[in-house]
């Protein structure tokens, strides 16, 4: 996601883009300053295998994308933006997700580059017996550059099980600026939310 607003005299307007690769932003005539924020899709968690009796299986969560945020002064005429989609769910079976489709980015071509990266994909899991606490493996967090403030997305964690007591948790999805992860959870975000 692109969000943006013109500042023009005393006005301003909030204009947000959702999808679009390589396309022109025209900086609306009399704009004296936009505030740009760029926010990384994450990435999809990881699917897990059927298990038989005395097996579990839990995938890792997708990595939350990065955010970064500018005030630019005098823009220019025009910008090319790229506003990546959310990563999906891996298949039912040990099956990795998909990372988010691109990195989000608003930049003029000559030294103004805002980016929000994407977020990577969680591993899939194998049915397993016994302890195990990696049964997916953690996934990459989306990194952010360019901006005044640039917040990477928090990396998704591993799922875990243990099979002598029959319990089992998902691995979380990463967290992003706009919903943070506050600790171990057993709803992974499988389908790479933004």
């Amino acid at each position: 996601m692109i969000r943006f607003a013109p500042i023009i005299g005393l006005k301003t307007k909030v204009s947000t883009y959702t999808s679009g690769t390589a396309q022109t932003h025209t900086t609306q005539a009399g704009t004296i300053g936009m505030w740009v924020r760029c926010v990384g899709p994450g990435g999809g968690g990881g699917g897990a295998a059927a298990t038989a009796g005395g097996q579990i299986s839990s995938g890792a969560g997708g990595g939350g994308g990065g955010y970064s945020e500018k005030l630019i002064i005098a823009p220019a005429v025009s910008y090319t933006y790229t506003v990546g989609q959310k990563g999906t769910g891996g298949s039912a079976g040990n099956n990795a997700g998909n990372a988010g489709s691109a990195n989000t980015t608003f930049t003029d071509g000559a030294g103004t580059t805002l980016t929000g990266g994407l977020g990577g994909a969680g591993s899939g899991s194998a049915a397993t017996g016994g302890l195990v606490f990696t049964n997916g493996i953690p996934s990459n967090q989306g990194t952010a550059s360019g901006g005044d403030i640039n917040i990477s997305g928090s990396s998704g964690t591993s799922g875990w099980s243990l099979a002598a007591g029959g319990q089992a948790a998902a691995g979380a999805g990463g967290g992003s600026v706009f919903c943070p992860v506050t600790g171990p959870s057993n709803l992974g975000n499988s389908d790479g939310g933004a």
